[in-house]
């Protein structure tokens, strides 16, 4: 028997260049018999997408030549545990970090400046999840995710940190330019209002997803 990710919302595609739209929910475990060890399944009525893990092992073997084979194991292995534990759509989690950093663990993002405690800072994101560390140190260390903001260098932990911030985020006020709790959730992760970046993360979903129609 193996166990089934099925995450209980509904998938809009309207042709095959129109982007997927999935919400935030907890996944449900369930035995089943299955040819494959897992498969992320995003349900629709009454049919499924099928997203397996195997999906994602070939489009990040096929990407990302400048990044070793064991780094990017380290990668889909901790994309499917901080996808597990925050509830979060492992595609969705998968594709932010492929268009934060290209899946590069020691990423240095462009200087931003930001306002910390009625304060302006310039600062910069680190890391394949591009956090910045005067947002989310002081959180990150009381929920025992990170020790220290060099930690968010590690890829394995940095991961588990989007996690952490995609959940919260999931549970803030729907952002103004947004049209789903995904859109929110990730608009509110950029930052600002500028819904490109929300389009190249539905453009790799998309890309992961229609490959899981056609078998």
């Amino acid at each position: 028997m193996s166990k089934v990710l099925l995450y209980t919302q509904t998938v809009v595609i309207l042709s095959l260049s129109t982007y997927v739209y999935l919400t935030h929910t907890n996944p449900q475990i369930q035995e089943e018999e299955q040819p494959i060890t897992e498969v992320y399944c995003i349900q629709e009525n009454p049919s499924y997408i099928k997203i397996s893990k195997q999906d994602l092992e070939i489009d990040i073997t096929s990407n990302y030549q400048d990044i070793p084979n064991r780094t990017k194991q380290e990668i889909l292995s901790t994309i499917e545990s901080t996808s597990k534990e925050f509830g979060i759509n492992p595609l969705i989690l998968y594709a932010l970090l492929h268009t934060e950093s290209s899946m590069k663990p020691y990423s240095q993002h462009s200087e931003c400046i930001i306002e910390v405690n009625g304060k302006k800072v310039k600062t910069k994101a680190i890391g394949i999840a591009a956090i910045i560390p005067e947002l989310w140190e002081e959180k990150l260390i009381a929920a025992n995710i990170i020790s220290t903001k060099s930690d968010l260098l590690d890829p394995i932990l940095a991961i588990r940190a989007a996690g952490y911030i995609l959940d919260h985020n999931y549970k803030l006020p729907m952002h103004k330019n947004a049209t789903s709790k995904d859109g929110s959730a990730l608009l509110h992760y950029f930052g600002a209002a500028n819904n490109s970046y929300f389009e190249k993360i539905n453009t790799k979903v998309t890309q992961i997803a229609l490959k899981g129609l056609y078998r």
